[in-house]
């Protein structure tokens, strides 16, 4: 079955946030301004890729501290999507958001301006599960879902960039499948339940809720799969407008040392529970039950990142965005638009070692 293509509204967005990005500055100057009220970060749920940030906003967490000697208050702004994050950064809405590394990629073929300051997780965040109901096959058996429906999030997006690879693996064609793109990944349970899909390609939160209720089994593990071509690329990238950042630098390099210092901690988390203690209570409740599954899906995606941006990883970063045709097949990002910079300071500052590649 056959579905029209969301791309060309996805670049439509994309083209248009470029040109307010391109205009945004500080101003002739550049000069550094007082601190602001407000710290608006935008993002698109409490989701296990965020969790450096949710720990570094929990009670005791690094940028409460920074905020709370700053006296500027945290405000959190839900946002469903990628563009619309970079539309809000390019709007002055948000100060910082946490993106895909697509989404930068995006912005930066179009021409327009965005500062990536370090990265939180590595890799797509997806997990593929079979419908219980569907009886067909068991963990890792890919080939029984030859031209039966799968589901995932959006065209175009890291949900079915993991489905379609993932088939693939297993020798099956993409285009003979049965595609069906449910729009939101909240859709999950219900798809399953009403028998609407045979897999799904979806995230930790929506694949561990379907597996603990049984409704669903995994499949396969993108997430784990270091051969695939997306293993590594940038998934959790906090990013800032240029005016936001050259208008607030000593800010900008507290923010991120803030979450270096937690993702650091993070990655080397010895059980489920030690990686979730602390966290916000939103957090908590949000992940609910399942945090378990989840942690088990998602922790190489800690023990890979660093906070900075690898040549692998950009390489990666770069497949991901052609895949879905965010950008052409012949776009090389900027030299400059990943920069380590923020990043080797904040692992100075702490008195760490830094990575190899982090200069």
């Amino acid at each position: 079955m056959k579905k029209r293509s969301m791309l060309p509204a996805v670049l439509g967005a994309i083209a248009a946030t470029a040109l307010v990005l391109a205009g945004c500055s500080s101003g002739p100057s550049g000069e550094a301004k007082p601190d602001p009220a407000q710290l608006r970060v935008g993002l698109f749920s409490p989701d296990v890729t965020f969790s450096a940030f949710y720990a570094s906003i929990g009670s005791e967490g690094a940028l409460t501290k920074v905020l709370k000697e700053r006296n500027i208050e945290l405000k959190i702004e839900t946002i469903p999507s990628g563009s619309n994050l970079v539309a809000a950064l390019a709007s002055g809405s948000v100060d910082a958001a946490i993106v895909p590394g697509t989404s930068v990629l995006g912005v930066a073929s179009q021409g327009g301006q965005i500062v990536p300051l370090m990265n939180m997780f590595d890799g797509p965040s997806q997990q593929v599960i079979g419908n219980t109901a569907s009886k067909l096959g068991g963990p890792g058996d890919i080939k029984v879902f030859d031209k039966k429906r799968w589901a995932f999030t959006r065209v175009g997006s890291i949900s079915e960039i993991s489905a379609k690879l993932t088939a693939e693996s297993a020798g099956l064609k993409w285009n003979e499948q049965e595609r069906l793109p449910l729009g939101s990944g909240s859709e999950t349970q219900a798809v399953l339940e009403s028998g609407r899909a045979d897999v799904l390609s979806t995230s930790p939160n929506n694949s561990a809720t379907a597996v603990a209720s049984g409704a669903a089994y995994l499949v396969a593990n993108p997430q784990e799969d270091e051969s695939l071509r997306i293993a590594k690329q940038l998934n959790a990238v906090f990013a800032s407008s240029p005016s936001f950042v050259s208008a607030h630098p000593d800010l900008t390099q507290e923010i991120v040392t803030a979450l270096v210092k937690e993702l650091s901690v993070l990655s080397t988390a010895k059980s489920a529970s030690e990686s979730l203690a602390p966290m916000t209570d939103e957090f908590k409740n949000a992940v609910g039950k399942s945090w378990d599954l989840q942690w088990d899906y998602s922790k190489s995606g800690f023990s890979r990142a660093t906070g900075g941006f690898s040549k692998d990883e950009l390489e990666q970063t770069v497949v991901g965005a052609k895949l879905v045709a965010v950008v052409k097949e012949d776009f090389t990002p900027p030299a400059e638009l990943f920069s380590n910079s923020f990043v080797a300071k904040a692992y100075e500052k702490l008195s760490l070692k830094a990575p190899s590649g982090i200069s």
